[in-house]
């Protein structure tokens, strides 16, 4: 079985990072690799300018505008306008390694019936930008946050409880043709990606994971500040309630009682990380006070169903 491959980048106003990505697509020749769609969602810098540039180097590359700003409009777009048998989403801030794209074309070969729903991640590994690796605070749990996913290097078939990231996922044209694509009714980190993963398990399919094919994903010291972590989780929460609710609408009473949960457990989970205090304890400390932002993201969401 021969598996073309459409790689979409999203971007928004962050034209470097987008260069950097395009760059890498161009040192990492692939077989597989049938086209490459550039998505600018709404930017106002130099993204088209790059774009336009990269469309002289590579034939296949494709430019679209999507004016309305939000990553599942964007992605939309994307899989709409591609061609292939496989749409593959990258960040516009990852990079593509040397035969990455035509290992993951392999594992769509040998692995996936046409009949059948499917996603497929890769292994996705950080780069570290004008930093040293991850802060002694940091507690494990909270790593993939920063959009990484190593499960070693081998394929294999996703657990129950695991899910892929977005940084690169990939997914059949024809299964989002299916589910109509990408929730739009999500807000920023929407868990967009996760979206589409909870309807291919709701039709039976599979996640796999495509050990073979590594995708650097840029770390930088912005995102290995406690502000932007707490900021994320608040923001993780309020994605994670909307999508729970998007998925199994309730009545106001359980909505009342899960807000409750949410405003007894915030202030137990700060006390928590306030009691955690020394050296020894930074990583549970932190761990407390995400956990607590979490819970107000969910008593944001639940508090907009409500009104």
């Amino acid at each position: 079985m021969t598996v073309s491959i459409s790689a979409v980048v999203c971007t928004h106003n962050r034209a470097e990072e987008l260069e950097a990505c395009l760059r890498s697509l161009c040192e990492c020749p692939s077989v597989a690799l049938a086209e490459v769609i550039v998505v600018d969602n709404a930017s106002t810098d130099r993204t088209r300018l790059v774009a336009a540039d990269y469309a002289d180097r590579m034939p296949a590359l494709c430019y679209v505008y999507e004016p309305r700003l939000g990553l599942p409009f964007a992605r939309n777009s994307g899989w709409r306008a591609a061609s292939s048998d496989i749409v593959l989403y990258l960040d516009d801030d990852a990079a593509v390694t040397d035969g990455a794209i035509d290992a993951l074309a392999s594992l769509y070969a040998r692995s996936w019936d046409a009949r059948e729903a499917v996603a497929v991640g890769t292994r996705v590994l950080p780069t570290f930008i004008d930093c040293d690796g991850y802060p002694d605070w940091l507690h494990a749990d909270f790593v993939p946050y920063l959009t990484q996913l190593d499960l070693g290097q081998e394929d294999r078939v996703l657990g129950a409880s695991e899910f892929l990231v977005g940084a690169s996922f990939s997914t059949p044209r024809c299964v989002l043709e299916d589910i109509g694509g990408f929730n739009e009714n999500l807000p920023a980190y929407g868990m967009d990606e996760r979206w589409v993963e909870e309807q291919i398990k709701r039709l039976g399919g599979r996640l796999l994971y495509c050990g073979r094919a590594t995708v650097q994903h840029a770390v930088t010291p912005v995102r290995l500040q406690k502000k932007w972590f707490y900021r994320r989780m608040y923001l993780e929460g309020v994605a994670a309630r909307r999508l729970f609710d998007l998925m199994s609408p309730r009545g106001p009473v359980p909505i009342v009682l899960s807000f409750v949960k949410h405003a007894l457990r915030a202030p137990l989970q700060f006390l928590a990380g306030f009691a955690n205090v020394g050296h020894r304890r930074k990583q549970d400390r932190f761990r407390h006070f995400c956990a607590g932002f979490v819970s107000l993201g969910h008593m944001r969401a639940l508090w907009g169903g409500l009104f």
